[in-house]
């Protein structure tokens, strides 16, 4: 059975926590919350107990938790594919695992998600973390995230393409530039409105002098020098077939989005492009706060 003692002291360590924010704290109460979780595991082996996930109890205080913790409480896939853009351009030289990347993203991040962010679905999981994933997989499919085989789901590197449009939102944002978007929670809504921020930032780096621009202000001078050419003419292609999804949607079935799946391969068959994307390098005072990035999804909070 569950030890009374436990919980008493989960509660007094998250008591203190809460009014300390003692940060040594923390490892304490993970260690007791897994401790009491494989607890209730014990004791549902002893009960023999089944449980049916689909089954509802309907008392108003489960209605309250539900709602409190629900998918409509949390942030979208759609909601966080700028945070995740901004977080992975930030950390580009940080190559981490996808789930160590997706956790460090959320520990980032904690101070403004919701409960229902820290909820677990079905699959036992976060469900930030697996909306993260999911808000990985539309920067992929649009290009933005690197897929050759080396990065195809392992890690999320951004691509030549990922780092400028990133590089030109993370310039307006490190400079504290309100984008109005996200007034609600609606995933339909932040579904286009994030789509037209990317085709806004995409059609920003439209010209080689701003793109050079934008390297000189991040990147180490030698890898400008090397690879400004290749990487700009790719571009400058990749901006034609990217627009058309960006303003109708991504879908398969539609010739537009064919044509950017078809150019996304070909780039990642170029060995040369590869080779860029390998070697380059922020310079070492990259860097923002997510604070800033989440003070304006704050916008659209009821």
């Amino acid at each position: 059975m569950i030890d009374e003692s436990l919980i008493k002291k989960l509660n007094q360590l998250s008591e203190e926590f809460l009014i300390t924010k003692n940060s040594s704290l923390i490892e304490s109460i993970e260690y007791f919350f897994q401790k009491l979780t494989y607890q209730t595991w014990d004791t549902k082996y002893k009960l023999l107990l089944i449980e049916n996930p689909d089954k509802q109890f309907f008392s108003n205080e489960m209605k309250i938790f539900r709602a409190a913790f629900s998918s409509d409480n949390a942030f979208t896939k759609y909601h966080l594919i700028i945070p995740l853009l901004i977080y992975l351009f930030v950390n580009h030289n940080i190559r981490k695992p996808a789930l160590e990347t997706s956790l460090n993203f959320m520990f980032q991040s904690k101070d403004h998600l919701r409960p229902g962010d820290f909820a677990k679905t079905k699959t036992g999981v976060q469900r930030f973390i697996t909306n993260t994933r999911f808000a990985s997989l539309e920067l992929r499919n649009l290009g933005l995230l690197r897929s050759d085989k080396k990065h195809f789901f392992k890690y999320w590197s951004l691509s030549p393409f990922g780092i400028l449009v990133a590089a030109q939102l993370y310039t307006d944002f490190r400079n504290h530039y309100n984008l109005d978007y996200f007034r609600d929670q609606n995933w339909a809504v932040a579904s286009i409105i994030s789509r037209n921020i990317l085709l806004s930032y995409t059609s920003k780096v439209s010209s080689k002098e701003i793109i050079s621009q934008l390297f000189s202000a991040i990147l180490e001078d030698e890898v400008i020098s090397e690879h400004f050419d290749l990487a700009s003419e790719k571009f400058f292609v990749f901006e034609k077939v990217i627009k058309s999804v960006l303003e109708e949607g991504y879908n398969t079935k539609k010739q537009n989005t064919k044509n950017l799946v078809e150019f996304i391969n070909s780039v990642n068959s170029d060995n040369e492009l590869s080779k860029f994307a390998d070697s380059i390098i922020l310079k070492k005072d990259i860097d923002i706060n997510m604070s800033v990035v989440f003070n304006i999804l704050s916008i659209f909070e009821t």
